[in-house]
């Protein structure tokens, strides 16, 4: 069953929800401290549905603290969330840990992020990155806006395949998994094509009738629909002011060849490779990312090795063999240190 096969019939009325922030926005109001000056008809229509209503205040619980945590948007074990943006719900400055993707099913809204505004209309794509502020004006009742999240505490573990690639969508995912501000968000006007359309949808259904394997599927599914953009519109894209230098663009060729080599890099070895000292490597690394090298490789290794647990098609011993650790004891230690488990325990809890 696909629920969303007709997604313009499904969303030609205002949700309960929606119904609310109408009446915010006919009213001029906003989240912000609205229980001291809410309207005895307003609270009644929240309370009408219960679901809506903890729905209601959870949103604007969230107002009053702009920046948005992942716990509050992903299902344990999830990566991915896709959900239509509720319209009319008062534009808010805020900035969330995870990786934003606006589709515009129909319709068109403003938004702001940072200090640039934008108009986004049917067809357009905007990919955000973590930390970056933005606010959104979805103030018409034709308009349909898709929001993909991306959770970014897992993302270099779940989505390698789009790290270190040479093309936009893998340099805005690279960049800011290392370090935030160097490329806040990238823009593509498409077609509305059918193609791109099927895998949004797709992904959107999903998450609403969620599956055994469901995880995994989205997460093909986001690598799907990215090699079909890319296919048709990879020299379409507008790319949001950044802080990028020379030097930037060379420590990401750094963190690229790190990521595809983590099983057998070393400091040493990088060096070697980009001509330059292991003192200057291993200071350009720490000054850009905050970490040690051998912090950033033994993240990866673990995030890795969490993924293949999940997954549970390889024993312990080999997922400590793949990621390139020759001592199971210190492999062990440090997941423990990661996770607050065992590999064991954190294989069990994925099944």
């Amino acid at each position: 069953m696909n629920i969303y096969k007709n997604i313009n019939n499904n969303f030609k009325k205002l949700t309960r929800l929606e119904a609310i922030f109408y009446y915010l926005y006919k009213k001029n109001m906003n989240l912000v401290n609205i229980k001291e000056s809410i309207s005895e008809d307003i609270r009644k229509l929240i309370s009408e549905c219960e679901q809506t209503k903890d729905i209601f205040w959870n949103i604007q619980k969230s107002f009053l603290d702009e920046s948005l945590e992942e716990i509050a948007f992903f299902e344990t074990n999830s990566d991915i969330d896709v959900d239509v943006h509720p319209r009319y719900l008062p534009p808010q400055d805020h900035a969330h840990e995870f990786y934003e993707i606006q589709y515009v099913y129909s319709g068109s809204f403003k938004q702001i992020i940072i200090d640039t505004e934008i108009f986004l209309q049917k067809g357009d794509l905007c990919f955000i990155a973590p930390h970056t502020a933005h606010k959104v004006w979805l103030n018409c009742h034709d308009t349909i806006l898709i929001n993909i999240l991306v959770r970014s505490s897992t993302f270099r573990s779940t989505f390698m395949n789009l790290m270190g690639k040479d093309d936009i969508i893998s340099d805005f995912f690279t960049k800011n998994t290392y370090q935030t501000g160097l490329s806040p968000y990238i823009l593509c006007k498409t077609h509305s094509e059918e193609v791109l359309q099927s895998s949004i949808l797709e992904m959107l259904n999903e998450c609403a009738l969620p599956k055994r394997y469901s995880n995994r599927y989205l997460n093909s599914l986001l690598e799907l629909f990215i090699i079909q953009l890319l296919r048709l519109h990879e020299f379409h894209f507008t790319i949001g002011e950044s802080t990028d230098n020379v030097e930037n663009e060379s420590i990401l060729a750094i963190m690229r060849y790190i990521q595809s080599n983590f099983r057998t890099v070393t400091l040493p070895s990088a060096a070697e490779f980009f001509n330059y000292s292991e003192a200057h490597l291993s200071r350009l690394i720490k000054r850009f990312t905050g970490k040690t090298f051998t912090h950033i490789i033994q993240t990866i290794k673990i995030q890795y090795s969490a993924k293949l647990l999940s997954e549970g098609k390889m024993t312990i011993a080999e997922i400590i063999d793949e990621v390139g650790y020759t001592d199971s004891s210190h492999f062990y230690r440090i997941f423990k240190r990661y996770y607050d488990m065992t590999p064991a325990q954190y294989q069990k809890k994925s099944e």
